[in-house]
This record gives C-alpha cells, sequence and structure tokens, in this order.
C-alpha cells in the first residue's frame, strides 16, 4: 500500500514537470496565433491577450494529461476485471475425489462448503413447502429411530401424495402418517382427519400392503379443533398434538453400495428421500461432514444446490 501511494505521488510531480514543458512548447507553436485572434477577434488589448494566451496554452497542457491519467485508470479497470474472469474456476466434485485426480488437496475447502451448505439448509428462512418437508422429514427420523422402515412418499409424490407424507413398516404393521406442520396459534381442522381416513381406508379395500394391519396416524406441531379430535376418535384414527420439529436431529445419511462404496446424502442432495435409514449397520445418520468423513464416506456425485 505504501508503496502504491509513493507511486502515484511520484507520478503527480513528473505530471507537473511535463505540463509545465508543454505549456511553454504549446506557447512557442501556438502562442502567436492565440494571441492575434484575441487581439483581432475578441479585442483584447496587448497584455491581457498575451497573458490569456499562456494560460490557455497551461490549460491545453493540463487537460492533455488528465485525460491520459483517466485512459490510464480505464485500461487498468478493464485489465482487472478481465484476470477476474479469467480467473481459475472452482473445482468439481468428481475432479477432487475421482480417479487419477489432481487436486486432493483441495478436499478440505469442498469438505468445509458441503458443511455451509448444510449449515445454510438449517438456518436459512424456509418457505411453507420447505419447512413443511423439512417437519415430514424429522418426523420420519423418529419413526426410524425407533425401528421402522420409512417411505417418504410426500416427498416422492409432492401434491400427489393423496394425504399421506410418510408410509412407516415394522414387520406385520403398516402405518399412514399424515404430518402438519402449522403454526400453533392455528388449529387443524377435520377436513385433514376426512382426508387421511378415506386415504387408509380405500389402500384397506385394495389389500395394498398384503395382510399387514394397517392404521393412520395424523402427527401436527400445533391442536385439533374439537371437532376434529371427536372425528379422529370415531374413525379410529391416532393422533399427535404439539410435536415440534427439533432442526438440530442428525440429517446427513451415509449407505453403503452394493459394491462396498460409502456414501452421505444431504438433504439438498437428488436421492436423499429415497434413501432409508433403518437397523442396517451400512445405513445410519451422522450430525456432520466431518463425521461421514471420518467414517469414510464420500458425498453423492448426483448432487444439487
Amino acid at each position: 500500500m505504501a508503496e502504491k501511494k509513493q507511486g502515484k505521488a511520484e507520478q503527480s510531480s513528473n505530471n507537473i514537470i511535463w505540463i509545465i514543458a508543454l505549456s511553454i512548447a504549446l506557447t512557442a507553436v501556438l502562442g502567436s496565433l492565440i494571441y492575434s485572434i484575441l487581439m483581432k477577434v475578441f479585442g483584447f488589448n496587448d497584455d491581457y491577450a498575451g497573458l490569456a494566451s499562456i494560460a490557455i496554452c497551461i490549460f491545453l497542457a493540463y487537460k492533455y494529461f488528465k485525460d491520459d491519467e483517466k485512459d490510464q485508470v480505464i485500461n487498468e479497470n478493464t485489465e482487472s476485471k478481465q484476470q477476474e474472469t479469467e480467473a481459475p474456476r472452482g473445482f468439481s466434485y468428481r475432479e477432487i475425489h475421482g480417479k487419477n485426480n489432481k487436486h486432493r488437496n483441495t478436499a478440505l475447502n469442498e469438505n468445509e462448503l458441503n458443511q455451509k451448505e448444510l449449515d445454510k439448509y438449517v438456518s436459512k428462512n424456509h418457505s411453507k413447502e420447505e419447512i413443511g418437508l423439512f417437519y415430514e422429514r424429522y418426523v420420519g427420523y423418529v419413526f426410524e429411530s425407533k425401528g421402522w422402515h420409512v417411505i417418504y412418499h410426500g416427498a416422492k409424490k409432492g401434491k400427489k401424495d393423496e394425504g399421506i407424507d410418510l408410509i412407516c413398516i415394522k414387520k406385520d404393521r403398516v402405518r399412514l402418517v399424515q404430518c402438519k406442520y402449522w403454526s400453533q396459534n392455528k388449529t387443524l381442522f377435520e377436513n385433514s382427519i376426512f382426508q387421511l381416513y378415506g386415504t387408509w381406508q380405500l389402500r384397506v379395500k385394495n389389500n395394498e400392503f398384503d395382510s399387514k394391519k394397517i392404521d393412520a396416524y395424523l402427527i401436527t406441531s400445533t391442536t385439533l379443533g374439537e371437532i376434529a379430535k371427536n372425528s379422529a376418535e370415531t374413525l379410529d384414527i391416532n393422533f399427535m398434538e404439539n410435536f415440534h420439529l427439533n432442526k438440530n436431529y442428525p440429517k446427513i445419511k451415509c449407505t453403503t453400495t452394493k459394491d462396498g462404496e460409502k456414501i452421505y446424502h444431504l438433504p439438498t442432495d437428488q436421492q436423499y428421500d429415497n434413501i432409508g435409514i433403518n437397523k442396517d449397520s451400512r445405513r445410519f445418520y451422522v450430525r456432520t461432514i466431518a463425521e461421514a468423513i471420518v467414517k469414510g464416506h464420500r458425498r453423492a456425485y448426483r448432487y444439487t444446490f
């Protein structure tokens, strides 16, 4: 910084010298012409014409060097932008972790970026749809931790889920779960109960799960209205109120492929909701990227931001 300031000071002093020299040259070449114009055209007297011609020559010299300085600044800015544009891009995941890579020393940065991505997913302001999916995944995690095999039906089907967010299976039992993440100052109405009941009975009638016992369960972050409660009890629908979302639950899904390759998936990854976690030792949750790396897992190649 000090060297840069010193360089600018030296350049300014050099410019002053050149302005004086150019002013003298302009006065010698153009002075008499300017003097004659001022006398004959504008009617200046002898003294004023002489001083004005010198002043005009000095101004022309000054303007020449100022325009030159502007051109230099523009050129420097243009070069700087070109350097930024041509700066090397970040390495892709395959470049870092693939075979015969030359960038393995950047893996630490890649892991840090993945952790930041996970942290951002947790802390950002979620839309209504995003927080609903977050809640479904948390409820699914709770069921998985209790030994249920969970199919994330709502996440995969979207608006075509028929009111079923999770299909939880354990031995000869199937539980159809609807998750409702609502503000606590709101009350859940009976229409949710009726939708769940209709879907439940339709699957029972169609014998979709062979001879397994099927029940219906509604889990919500708020409370049910009186009519909704009475309807649920009358229709034999289980429900749980005030089941709050814990955003700090472990979200990274670690799996091992048939070929023995260890992979982890973040909630932002394409295949995340297709991965079920059960008591199989090859499938488990961890909280941080560092834990996944220590256990020998890499991130799935197919992921989105």
